[in-house]
């Protein structure tokens, strides 16, 4: 479905702040699924029944498809369907990081750098350090569709620097967080790092 920019948007500019309408922990029952989505109000069924279902969960009923292509994930509380923020395309140079907030049990949704109005608001569906054929053959596999992103657009020796570019990032995040673990940090910083061309 896709969220368009109605407005210019600054890098760092809170887009979205909201709550998961259905939240479920344990993708193995199914039956657990469906008896949360019967607690739900009839607008609430609705609008979870609106969302796109993805061709690799066809198969699957109805709810767990739209659960497994829409929901965004919580940290280790398992993943959220939202109204809006669930409706996010996907671009392996995003302009928007999703981010759970725990304590407020809110979605965050923020701007990586200034969007335009007219833009398309992406944000990824997952691990943007991997090669250019590996994210596509995983967007592929777990989506059902083929990435023409602007980064997945490059032509191939820009796609290659950017490849480059992604595992050096990659690093620099683990080396990081395993500094702040073995610190015994009492918190930890996970940021989402993109560089601007990719």
């Amino acid at each position: 479905m896709g969220v368009i920019a109605t407005r210019d948007i600054k890098a760092g500019e809170l887009i979205l702040k909201e709550k998961p309408f259905v939240v479920w922990a344990d993708e193995e029952d199914a039956d657990d699924l469906e008896a949360i989505l019967q607690k739900l109000t009839d607008r609430k069924r609705e609008e979870f029944y609106a969302h796109h279902i993805a061709n690799p969960y066809k198969g699957d009923r109805p709810s767990l498809g739209i659960f497994k292509t829409n929901g965004l994930p919580l940290h280790n509380d398992g993943a959220g369907l939202f109204e809006e923020a669930s409706r996010f395309n996907h671009s392996c140079r995003p302009n928007c990081s999703h981010h759970w907030d725990e304590g407020q049990e809110v979605s965050w949704s923020i701007a990586n750098r200034d969007i335009g109005k007219g833009e398309e608001i992406c944000i990824t569906y997952g691990k943007l350090w991997q090669v250019k054929s590996k994210r596509r053959e995983w967007w592929k596999t777990t989506f059902g569709f083929d990435c023409r992103c602007e980064a997945c657009s490059y032509p191939e020796e820009r796609a290659t620097q950017s490849d480059i570019r992604r595992f050096a990032i990659h690093q620099m995040h683990k080396a990081a967080l395993s500094h702040m673990r073995r610190s015994n940090c009492a918190f930890y910083v996970e940021t989402v790092s993109t560089p601007h061309d990719g």
